[in-house]
């Protein structure tokens, strides 16, 4: 490597570097940053606690992919749960990850010309782009998905370049394993492992003699790559649920959402009242036909397709056009109020469109240059893999996230191509491809259900300023939810939490309107139980705990809430078990983890509390509070040196600590 191209390197590595902090420091100020709120988000970093937690296989089908999990718990123990270090990591990962990719382009550039520096356009842009902050900052599957991806372009061009050697046979493997490690990451990833297959087994049919044999081996080993990776989460999947699952649950719903009479193209059903009617509708009519939930959606899809080929038809091309759009579709945390907190994001929400038109017109410049599209035949692949998934399924700013990779790399060929133009003043080509990509980047206009997704949008900043202790901001956010949503019971809820001790004739009025609009929500029923019960009228909390237990009495929340009245009734035994029932529904439930631990050291199973506190302070590791009891089950439990460690640990990081002060000399007093 020369030294130009080391300082290169190093720069785009200072720059991409000094970018990721000034985000980190801007989202810093989002009661998001520390307090992980809302769909896809919480729910992978409550998977990855549960693994943390001691539950390392699931035993349900789960609606997310299990790699990221993993990934995310592996950083979490790193960070030791600062999630300033996991999103940071998470960057860097993601970044550093670009950089393989830029040597085997490299390689392929021309050595002649301004094309040669397409790789260093795609690195520079793969640097600076401001939406691989905001996806690889969150606790979402693209944030291993994007590295994933990119290694396994990586890899097939090397593979490529080994030819038929022995070494291309690893290679190709190695590709197979990244390739599969992404679909079990993100079910995505299954349409460009079946383009990457589907053209080795083509090269096998035009390659003569001896050569169709080791193309045909490597095909052989990219699929058992693949395979290595899938086969194991498929089968354990199909195991759980009785029927054939590739990688994770709902897929038949997302399929639904894409391809239905209502479907706009994107994600326009929000968790809400309508999400719960076409939930609770596929639940009763799959239970009715025998089938699941996910087969009653693939059903209503092919229906639709059969008896209304047209409208399916001009769905598809709206979809087709979409994955191109310059508009971030939400689907999850990338809600645009939540998306374009920082300035950073907010900035640059532009920024997909311009990468967009310069990699339509890069394509198009080379469409007569068959040389350039054999060469990057790869990136095309992905890029059509992705391309033909959204149109197929559903489209979302952040799933196309996917394909970044080559985007920025023919929007790099684009650029450099507008500039070889205007030096040569040949202009009416390239206004012409760039008058095209205008057109479909920037007219089509998707329709937003832009009142559910401001309503899910201030609900889950409410909850997360209400969780960071600014009722301030938390009360605004929540009402404007409400005037946004009128019927929907979480800002009810929330709001009657931020008010139970203080008011708490307010907080039963709101928790009353929450039950008022959706009459078959157990939280409303729980709150009020659990306001009664503070207020010590065990009588009157009684069957609203009761109808809250029977309207979900699997929820680990409403588990918890019950056990906790239980406790309160000296009913041990029954609070105990309704605690091991959440836990066992939600192994990373810290409350119900440190209610057993206060239960079992009450009753001198000294080890046992020991055991579970230790579960909790792995949740929770900043928890003093934790961490105290912790200390004191081991000194009970006879492990003086464990209790004094642990003492003299939260004495350093609170020197003034009372507990800690007592715990230390009532241990230096044993004999």
């Amino acid at each position: 490597m020369k030294r130009n191209e080391k300082i290169f390197i190093a720069g785009m590595l200072v720059l991409g570097l000094v970018l990721r902090l000034v985000y980190l420091w801007q989202y810093s100020s989002s009661p998001l940053f520390l307090h992980v709120t809302g769909p896809d988000v919480s729910e992978y970093l409550s998977w990855a606690r549960q693994i943390l937690a001691g539950k390392l296989i699931w035993d349900k089908v789960n609606i997310h992919a299990p790699l990221y999990p993993w990934y995310l718990a592996g950083l979490y123990l790193i960070c030791g749960g600062g999630f300033f270090g996991i999103r940071l990591l998470q960057l860097l990962l993601g970044m550093l990850a670009m950089i393989p990719l830029f040597f085997v382009l490299k390689r392929l550039s021309p050595r002649g010309g301004i094309l040669r520096f397409m790789p260093h356009g795609y690195l520079l842009l793969s640097v600076i782009y401001p939406p691989l902050c905001f996806y690889e900052g969150e606790t979402v599957s693209e944030a291993l998905l994007i590295p994933l991806v990119t290694l396994a372009l990586w890899a097939v061009y090397v593979a490529d370049e080994k030819g038929i050697t022995p070494r291309a046979v690893w290679w190709r493997a190695f590709a197979g394993v990244l390739c599969g490690m992404a679909i079990i990451t993100h079910p995505l990833a299954v349409f460009f492992a079946l383009l990457e297959g589907v053209l080795m087994l083509l090269l096998c049919l035009r390659r003569r003699r001896f050569r169709w044999k080791n193309l045909l081996l490597q095909t052989v080993v990219f699929a058992s790559g693949v395979m290595l990776a899938v086969v194991p989460v498929s089968a354990y999947n199909s195991y759980l649920h009785g029927g054939p699952v590739l990688v994770q649950r709902n897929s038949g719903y997302n399929f639904y959402l894409g391809n239905n009479p209502e479907s706009t193209g994107g994600c326009y059903i929000w968790p809400g009242p309508n999400w719960d009617y076409i939930h609770n509708l596929a639940a009763q009519e799959s239970k009715k036909q025998g089938i699941s939930s996910d087969s009653w959606f693939y059903r209503q899809s092919v229906d639709f397709m059969l008896h209304r080929p047209l409208s399916w038809l001009q769905l598809e091309l709206k979809k087709a056009l979409y994955v191109w759009n310059w508009r971030e579709l939400a689907a999850g945390p990338d809600l645009p109020e939540l998306k374009y907190f920082t300035p950073i994001q907010r900035y640059s929400m532009w920024s997909f469109g311009f990468v967009a038109v310069l990699a339509l017109v890069g394509i198009g410049g080379q469409l007569r240059n068959w040389r350039f599209f054999w060469r990057n035949r790869h990136l095309l692949l992905l890029t059509c893999a992705v391309w033909g998934g959204l149109t197929l399924t559903v489209v979302s700013g952040r799933y196309r996230v996917m394909f970044i990779a080559p985007v920025l790399f023919f929007a790099a060929c684009g650029a450099l191509q507008i500039c070889l133009w205007i030096r040569v003043r040949r202009l009416g080509l390239p206004l012409i491809l760039f008058a095209a990509a205008c057109l479909v980047v920037f007219v089509p206009e998707p329709k937003v259900p832009e009142a559910d997704e401001t309503a899910q949008a201030c609900t889950i900043m409410g909850e997360a300023y209400l969780a960071a202790g600014d009722r301030q901001n938390a009360e605004v956010y929540l009402l404007r939810s409400q005037r946004q949503l009128a019927n929907w019971s979480r800002s009810y809820n929330i709001m009657g939490k931020m008010y139970e001790k203080e008011d708490p004739a307010r907080a039963e009025n709101y928790f009353r309107q929450a039950i008022q609009v959706e009459p078959h929500n157990a939280y409303g029923y729980m709150n009020i139980g659990n306001l009664y019960s503070m207020r010590g009228d065990i009588r009157s909390a009684e069957p609203y705990f009761g109808k809250a237990l029977e309207l979900a009495p699997d929820d680990p929340q409403v588990l918890y809430n019950v056990g906790f009245f239980r406790l309160r009734q000296k009913r041990v035994g029954e609070a105990e078990k309704m605690f091991r029932q959440c836990v066992a529904e939600k192994p990373d439930s810290r409350e119900a983890i440190n209610s057993l631990g206060v239960i079992a050291i009450e009753s001198g199973r000294y080890a046992e509390a020991a055991e579970w506190f230790a579960r909790a302070v792995l949740l929770d590791p900043e928890n003093i509070g934790l961490q105290i009891n912790l200390a004191v089950s081991y000194a009970a439990a006879g492990k003086t040196d464990e209790a004094e460690k642990r003492a003299n640990a939260i004495l350093r990081r609170q020197p003034d600590n009372p507990a800690a002060r007592q715990l230390l000399r009532q241990l230096r007093r044993q004999p």
